[in-house]
């Protein structure tokens, strides 16, 4: 009964600007590796996001294997989190890491949007990530962009 109450008393204050809305995705991004191991990645950096803004974000992945050159590597795990003034995004990746000859990493990522906070409370959604990795650079800069829809 009083679950019942409470969801009438939440819907009966919840404005139609309040609804739960769906919007495309669109993102690019500028990092920095903080830590490369063998079989992991730690990033951080810059993301200019639509819906967002302006923002910070910060990476964890983990392969499978080290990287070998012209060999993809899957991820065993992976999460992004993105900050932004007005809130922030959780996302869990999968996908694959790529060492090309010249010494730059291709990341081919696939997201999932799993938490919101404050303006993103509730947020659910996908992505797909393309990014490279400039290795031969100190420290590795990774540039890359997304696509996706996310709804909140």
């Amino acid at each position: 009964m009083l679950a019942g109450a409470a969801a009438a008393a939440y819907f009966a204050t919840r404005s139609d600007d309040d609804a739960v809305k769906k919007y495309p995705l669109v993102a690019s991004l500028r990092t920095a590796d903080l830590v490369q191991g063998k079989t992991a990645i730690t990033f951080a950096g810059t993301v200019n996001q639509t819906p967002g803004g302006q923002g910070s974000v910060i990476g964890r992945l983990k392969l499978k294997t080290p990287l070998k050159t012209g060999k993809a590597v899957k991820l065993s795990s992976g999460t992004m989190v993105f900050r932004f003034e007005d809130g922030r995004i959780d996302a869990t990746v999968t996908g694959t890491a790529t060492k090309r000859p010249d010494k730059t990493t291709d990341l081919i990522l696939t997201g999932k949007i799993v938490r919101g906070t404050r303006e993103y409370k509730g947020a659910k959604g996908s992505f797909k990530m393309k990014s490279r990795q400039e290795v031969a650079t100190v420290p590795t800069i990774g540039i890359g962009s997304f696509e996706g829809t996310i709804t909140y």
